[in-house]
């Protein structure tokens, strides 16, 4: 079985990994606490036998652990309509201040010479 934790993209700030596992149903709402003391758009997301815990600094950080615990739930390995998740202490912020993409149309297809 892979590990989910390893093919975690863009990899975290921390991640910490802890021994156990949680059985979670994917339906299974994630509350999320605030946490002021977060970077802006951070987050720290604990998975432990006792459940899956949230918090982050805003809604882009909400939004961030929300997309890091789909991804190890659908990397995770599976017992019937529950997920085994392997027990972590993530916490991860941006890199940049301001997300956006680079388009280098100049680095594009090279054209065959004949």
């Amino acid at each position: 079985m892979t590990d989910p934790l390893a093919l975690l993209w863009p990899e975290p700030v921390r991640l910490e990994r802890r021994a156990g596992s949680h059985r979670r149903a994917v339906a299974t709402p994630l509350v999320v606490l605030r946490a002021d003391s977060l970077p802006v758009g951070g987050y720290d997301l604990e998975i432990s036998s006792q459940g899956v815990r949230a918090r982050a600094a805003d809604d882009a950080g909400e939004r961030a652990a929300r997309a890091t615990l789909a991804q190890i739930t659908s990397l995770a390995s599976r017992d019937g309509a529950m997920s085994i998740l392997p027990a972590c202490a993530i916490t991860d912020w941006p890199a940049f201040r301001t997300r956006g993409a680079m388009l280098d149309v100049s680095r594009g297809r090279i054209p065959n010479v004949v």
